[in-house]
């Protein structure tokens, strides 16, 4: 175990993985109101954060659903261009980020099972 990983309490990581989704969410919603830095500099914010946490909380256990939620984490990083550039409309936009939230949210707690090998 390195020095740092037991520095910290599995639950601050979790508090910090929750405050990084509440700060990429918010980046969204204000990019899509008017644009400006600040929405990108909280959806690059949320997305350090919610990539450290989340490497803090699986550790060296990396199994097969951890690939899952880093490609979610790609496409939420990606999302933003779709947001700035107005490619879809507001709803729409909407729409493909709460599935892609939820799909990450689903494979961590219900995607662990299902690549266990026979």
């Amino acid at each position: 175990m390195t020095i740092i990983a037991s520095l910290i309490d599995y639950n601050a990581y979790k508090l910090i993985h929750i405050v990084g989704i509440i700060t990429l969410f918010m980046g969204f919603a204000y990019g899509m109101k008017s644009w400006s830095k600040g929405a990108a500099i909280a959806h690059g914010v949320g997305l350090l954060l919610l990539l450290v946490s989340g490497m803090g909380m699986v550790g060296k256990n990396f199994a097969p659903w951890v690939f899952i939620k880093i490609a979610i984490w790609l496409a939420l990083g990606g999302a933003l261009v779709i947001v700035k550039r107005k490619l879809l409309p507001d709803l729409i936009s909407w729409i493909i980020l709460l599935t892609l939230g939820t799909a990450a949210a689903w494979t961590v707690l219900y995607g662990r099972g299902i690549f266990v090998s026979i």
